[in-house]
């Protein structure tokens, strides 16, 4: 998609409900407008639950009612569907959602687990069934279960595993590289 971050506004989440932050957006959303354009400019949102309230609020600011809005790798959320679809609708809020490439090893744990509870294994399920298996892998090659000890062969054990979430990369921060991503959208009107 690319983009440029123009600025930052930051809510306090134990205390969303104060509207000044939105105020701040809507200044830092219409000069950005005003120079870009409109079709131009998005607002990319890192919240939880508090999102419904926050879309409720967004009718009220019509810069930031008029842009595209985008959610950071949110779980798609049934209480923006029941509470703000118009909302949501109207800022054609976008959410990046982590998504399993089918590999091998998925498959048969997928089935394994399938039948016994029913459901399909998702995508963090199995990011914590490799990471696991990776932990303990690293503990056997270092013969040891020593946080310090297992750190310096982790990375080399993880580049050569490829677990239910595929192959398991890790950058410089011990997070994972590497990961499919669907973007979803809230579309009431079919015309998504």
């Amino acid at each position: 998609m690319g983009g440029v971050v123009i600025d930052r506004v930051i809510y306090n989440a134990d205390d969303w409900s104060d509207s000044d932050f939105l105020d701040n957006a809507e200044d830092i959303a219409y000069e950005a407008a005003d120079e870009y354009g409109v079709e131009n400019v998005g607002i990319e949102i890192v919240s939880f639950e508090e999102i419904v309230d926050i879309l409720d609020q967004a009718r009220d600011y019509p810069t930031l009612y008029k842009l595209k809005w985008f959610q950071v790798e949110g779980k798609i959320n049934h209480q923006i569907v029941e509470e703000t679809p118009e909302e949501a609708d109207r800022l054609k809020l976008y959410v990046l959602h982590p998504t399993l490439s089918i590999f091998p090893r998925y498959q048969d744990l997928n089935e394994r687990f399938h039948n016994e509870t029913g459901e399909d294994l998702g995508f963090y399920d199995a990011n914590w069934y490799d990471a696991c298996w990776i932990y303990a892998l690293s503990v056997v090659e270092i013969d040891s279960a020593e946080a310090m000890n297992v750190q310096k062969v982790l990375n080399s054990v993880a580049s050569s595993y490829t677990g239910a979430s595929g192959p398991f990369i890790l950058d410089e921060n011990g997070d994972k590289l590497s990961g499919d991503h669907d973007i979803w959208g809230y579309s009431f009107g079919g015309d998504g």
